[in-house]
């Protein structure tokens, strides 16, 4: 090929390039297209060129909304990049860059499993040899790349754990990533180890610059963990603080799910008109969801705060909030989720048919302590 014909598919590639940086996506694959095309017939085959067309035409895809080609061609950079990095360090961060954004775009699409499947083989190709280094931007893309790998793993739980783990020593300012850490150490009742980890998360976070919710959702597991140590003030407040975030941003799962914490918190307190506030208002909200992910959501949120609540022999629900609850747990029962269920309603209140059919002659009922080795950690 003439090389007057090389320099100008490298000045359309240069153009797309900078087209896309800009945002300007349409005009972008416009560019990226025609420089891909005659990028190919080029010989000899300038892979590099052709990898970086394929990851900006992905990347400017995405920003079309257009799922299925953004994947289709980052999974051609992505191969490319496999190629180029083996026996080259220059492209490892290229490399990583594309598989951060092609794992994601398959997280998008509906199929973890292809991240999982590309994730790994980022892992086995330049992460297992990679430290940290001075350039702040890898690092963090290593960081999210673990992240990720933790979040779409059907791995172990200390193999899970070993990749946030590894997230946070490529980027210690990783907030995902220290939650997910502590949502990890709860389920294998570490409690004080991922209290431990969000209380330092919550006091060195600059909050002012970060997503809000990650702060609410910081407190609300910090909550969790100190209910279950049995510092209830605490985790009244730390749940307090939460649900005036979660309110402000009207995330309302998130709202209902840490009013049911704070009743029960408040329970615990000996403030029973705050927590049958409290209690009223999640319960209700539950019993209108009519969409089964939220139906299934409302569930698994009920039986992690009942196994953590732990309720003392005094502890009362009234009529009203029975009727809510109990309807809400036959609507689970009746969709064929989680047989546990049956076990934390006849926990509650002595029997299933007891809370369906009988009435309850000083329309309350007390509630001994709940536990359950079914719940799964509520995620927000």
């Amino acid at each position: 090929m003439h090389l007057r014909n090389r320099i100008q598919n490298r000045a359309m590639l240069d153009e797309g390039i900078s087209l896309a940086e800009q945002g300007q996506h349409k005009a972008a694959i416009n560019h990226l297209l025609k420089a891909y095309d005659s990028l190919q017939k080029e010989t000899p085959v300038d892979t590099s060129s052709i990898a970086t067309a394929a990851y900006f035409l992905g990347t400017s895809y995405l920003g079309v909304n257009d799922a299925d080609l953004a994947k289709d061609y980052l999974t051609k950079a992505f191969h490319a990049y496999i190629e180029l990095s083996e026996h080259n360090p220059e492209y490892h961060s290229a490399f990583i860059n594309c598989t951060l954004d092609l794992a994601q775009c398959c997280i998008d699409s509906g199929m973890p499993g292809l991240a999982f499947t590309h994730l790994k083989s980022l892992q086995a190709n330049i992460l297992s040899g990679l430290s940290r280094t001075e350039d702040g931007e890898l690092n963090a893309a290593i960081s999210d790349i673990y992240l990720l790998l933790a979040d779409v793993s059907d791995e172990n739980v200390p193999t899970r754990e070993e990749y946030l783990s590894r997230s946070l020593q490529f980027n210690p300012d990783n907030i995902s990533s220290s939650i997910k850490l502590a949502i990890i150490c709860f389920s294998q009742n570490k409690t004080e180890k991922a209290a431990d980890i969000l209380r330092t998360l919550y006091s060195t976070t600059d909050w002012d610059s970060q997503d809000p919710v990650l702060q609410a959702d910081c407190l609300y597991h910090l909550g969790r963990c100190e209910l279950k140590l049995g510092a209830h003030a605490k985790a009244k407040e730390s749940l307090a603080r939460a649900l005036d975030t979660y309110q402000q941003l009207d995330n309302v799962i998130s709202i209902s799910a840490t009013q049911l914490g704070l009743g029960l918190t408040c329970y615990h307190l000996g403030h029973n008109k705050a927590g049958n506030h409290h209690l009223h208002d999640a319960l209700s909200f539950f019993q209108h969801l009519d969409n089964a992910d939220d139906v299934e959501k409302a569930n698994d949120i009920i039986l992690d705060w009942c196994d953590l609540a732990n309720f003392p022999g005094s502890f009362r629900i009234n009529g009203a909030q029975q009727t809510i609850l109990a309807r809400l747990l036959v609507r689970i029962i009746n969709t064929g989720n989680q047989p546990s269920v049956t076990e934390v309603m006849s926990t509650l209140f002595n029997s299933a048919n007891q809370v369906c059919t009988s009435p309850v002659s000083d329309h309350s009922v007390t509630a001994g302590a709940l536990e359950s080795d079914n719940v799964r950690l509520s995620r927000l």
